[in-house]
């Protein structure tokens, strides 16, 4: 039997023999050995696929943009043999695998080098406080999404290189590549943030391995990688011949990646992704534009407590955990006052071949208080005593051994000035100077904060962004005082507008209001602003018919608040009449550390006086100085207590007039005792030196059981207020001088006659 074959090889016809000859030939072909294909190793494919990417890829792509402009050939002459790609290797062999990884791994050094760039644009200029907001941010990229974005446009449109099979216009091509390259970094943003953990929530265990940097870099650099196989494919495919052309490619002709370019893709992107949120999570330093300063130990001369001069070393430190580990802690700083942060300081360049390659030396490993001290509050030993180091200004003798630039630099009035760089603080006792671009030192322990929205400011002025950040540390400048409106400019319209007529020609009218503190019956009281003859600013208080008038004697007690330029105090008339007292007294806060109020209370025991009248919302009667420290009384007169007074203000209370009996009698036990005839003498001299029901007799009496001549003054004017058909005439200023000058007579005559001491 004959077959026709189908093959110009054989003949039509074959004979069975023939065939089986034939088969048992390929049979023989296919069981010899095959001879062996030769193959680079993992290492080397890996390596030379790295180095590819990471060099040769974005100069291909400066180059090819350069070409393509000037009409160059330089592409051919930039081709480096040693960062030759390898040859393909079959799809899913270990060897594409590692060419594969290699490539991923290769252009994390080009998208780091973008994203670097984009930062140094997106936060040139930023303040402190706005670049540690920025790095506070939900991210597992170390980039927000603004900056995500701009980082693949950079890269793709720049490190690269058009396709040498595109036959779009270059251009075209390029800037289709930087869409497609900010398309694959947003969405890879959007899905990391999903993986970010929430600031301040309490995690699983479960959820802190799902919700972290590496989980989250990995799952946004697969998810994105997926994007991004289908943008360039998309992209790529497009048509610009004519409008009907484009329509066409970008609808029904519409390519997208294979399923195994999709994957390609999501392994290289996978790696990037894994890159950005190990960089971030690991490395535990930010990027930023906030440069280091050098180092600076030179010494400064101080004033110490007793006046004398000696020289302050400034001291230089580096903050362990870097540059995130400073941005924190000044974040903290800016909120609470306070922070404490580990430091190693510098001390000096290396030796030898440290010193040859510029490494510097640094002690062990300290933990550091800083206090911005906004509300002049002295740090309590408690809160003290863990830290090695203490930087401020208001620091407890007791732990002076602490103070960051030693115990010589705590003069009571001598600032402290903090300078951040990237990872390093420097502490001096003067003002640094700092280069372009460096931050401006801040001064701890400058006083409170404040708020520049409620600055009265005159007509066509307006604060700068670095006078606000001055304003935010507590801080003046001439140039920003004189910004500020005078007292008598910020009273015309207020409440307190009859103390404007009464200051005029007092060298009060002028001075520069900082803002309102406080205001009550008859009485307002302004912040004045540190300038001259005031250089610590202080507190203006203006009152109305203080009752009895000045006490010569208030502001100079022991556990008085000081009153400044000079102790002097302003008795004038506003438009209605009525007498004015005006002084200005020293800042002080409301906020301090209880450890402070028995050496207070020691003070007004001492003197047998109390502070009554707690006072109302909005003001109080002492506070610490923000000056000393010290806790100091404010509402000198709350101290002050007039019996006689006292009845007469309780009318027909039975219950008030039994309790200042009980009182009195109890002052009266406390009191000497008389056990002698000479003693009863002299109480019988002293109970008959005045007739009984005269206004002289309420004024001795007073006098006698300690009151002040102020005080006592107030049982003539009691007095006064029973001889009249209407008692509140008693009250009028006249009336308050008379008694305060008849008083002030029969204590001089009652002291020379020795019936007062």
């Amino acid at each position: 039997m004959r077959l026709r074959m189908g093959s110009e090889q054989f003949p039509a016809t074959v004979s069975r023999d023939a065939m089986a000859e034939h088969y048992a030939y390929l049979a023989e072909l296919h069981n010899k050995p095959k001879a062996p294909v030769e193959q680079n190793g993992l290492v080397d494919d890996f390596l030379r696929s790295a180095g590819h990417s990471a060099i040769q890829t974005p100069i291909n792509a400066v180059v090819q943009l350069a070409d393509k402009g000037l009409g160059t050939n330089l592409l051919p002459k930039v081709q480096i043999g040693a960062l030759e790609a390898p040859e393909a290797a079959q799809y899913g062999t270990s060897n594409y695998w590692a060419q594969q990884s290699g490539n991923a791994v290769g252009m994390l050094l080009p998208f780091m080098a973008a994203g670097k760039g984009v930062k140094a644009i997106t936060r040139a200029g930023m303040t402190e406080v706005q670049l540690a907001e920025r790095l506070s941010q939900r991210t597992v990229l170390g980039l927000s999404m603004k900056e995500a974005v701009l980082t693949g446009a950079v890269h793709d449109t720049l490190l690269r290189p058009v396709d040498q099979h595109n036959t779009q216009p270059f251009l075209v091509a390029k800037g289709l590549n930087g869409v497609n390259g900010a398309l694959t970094m947003g969405v890879m943003h959007v899905i990391a943030t999903r993986f970010a953990p929430a600031v301040g929530a309490e995690t699983s265990r479960f959820a802190s391995l799902i919700k972290n940097p590496y989980m989250g870099g990995l799952a946004a650099g697969v998810g994105a990688g997926g994007v991004s196989a289908h943008g360039h494919s998309f992209l790529g495919n497009l048509k610009f011949d004519s409008l009907s052309s484009f329509g066409s490619s970008a609808t029904t002709d519409a390519k997208f990646a294979t399923w195994k370019e999709t994957k390609e893709s999501m392994v290289t992107m996978g790696v990037i992704g894994l890159g950005f949120g190990t960089y971030h999570g690991v490395k535990g330093k930010f990027e930023s534009p906030r440069k280091n300063f050098e180092w600076q130990k030179a010494g400064n001369d101080v004033a110490t407590a007793n006046g004398e001069k000696v020289n302050v070393q400034g001291k230089d430190f580096k903050v362990v955990g870097g540059e995130r580990a400073l941005t924190g802690a000044l974040k903290t700083l800016d909120k609470a006052g306070e922070v404490s942060l580990a430091v190693r300081e510098h001390v000096g360049a290396g030796r030898g071949l440290k010193r040859f390659l510029g490494m510097q030396e640094y002690g062990p490993e300290q933990s550091l208080l800083v206090k911005h001290n906004k509300t002049g509050q002295p740090i309590a030993p408690d809160t003290g005593r863990l830290a090695d180091l203490i930087a401020t200004c208001y620091l407890d003798p007791t732990m002076a051994g602490k103070s960051v630039l030693g115990a010589q630099s705590l003069a009571e009035s001598a600032p402290m000035f903090m300078r951040s760089g990237k990872n390093r603080l420097n502490f001096s006792p003067i003002e640094q100077q700092t280069r372009k671009g460096e931050a401006q030192p801040r001064r701890l322990g400058s006083g409170e904060g404040y708020d520049p929205l409620k600055i009265e400011l005159r007509e066509s002025e307006s604060w700068t962004k670095d006078e606000i950040r001055k304003l935010y540390d507590g801080e003046w400048t001439p140039e920003m005082v004189a910004k500020l409106k005078t007292v008598t400019e910020y009273l015309k319209g207020t409440d307190a507008h009859n103390f404007r007529d009464a200051l005029k020609g007092t060298k009060l009218a002028n001075m520069k209001v900082a803002r309102y503190l406080s205001q009550g019956n008859d009485a307002f009281v302004v912040e004045l602003a540190p300038q001259k003859g005031l250089p610590d600013g202080g507190a203006l208080k203006l009152a109305n018919n203080y009752e009895g008038g000045w006490n010569d004697s208030w502001g100079k007690r022991p556990f008085d608040a000081e009153i400044l330029m000079g102790g002097k105090v302003w008795e004038v008339t506003d438009s209605n009449g009525r007498d004015v007292l005006a002084f200005v007294q020293e800042l002080v806060t409301p906020n301090f550390d209880e450890a402070l109020w028995p050496k207070f209370k020691a003070k007004l025991d001492k003197a047998g006086v109390q502070v009554r009248d707690p006072g109302q919302e909005g003001g109080f009667q002492y506070g610490q100085s923000l000056r000393t420290g010290k806790l100091v009384l404010t509402d000198y007169e709350s101290t002050d207590k007039n019996p006689t007074l006292e009845r007469l203000m309780a009318g027909r209370d039975t219950e008030r007039l039994e309790e200042l009996e009980r009182e009195e009698l109890a002052d009266e036990l406390k009191g000497p005792q008389y056990d002698s005839v000479e003693d009863v003498d002299v109480l019988r001299g002293k109970s008959e030196a005045y007739p009984p029901d005269s206004w002289q007799k309420l004024v001795f009496d007073e006098l006698q059981m300690g009151s002040s001549v102020q005080d006592a003054s107030l049982s003539y004017i009691a007095w006064k207020a029973k001889t009249l058909s209407n008692p509140a005439d008693a009250w009028v200023p006249a009336v308050q001088k008379e008694a305060l000058a008849k008083t002030k007579e029969l204590a001089k005559e009652a002291k020379s006659r020795g019936l007062l001491h």
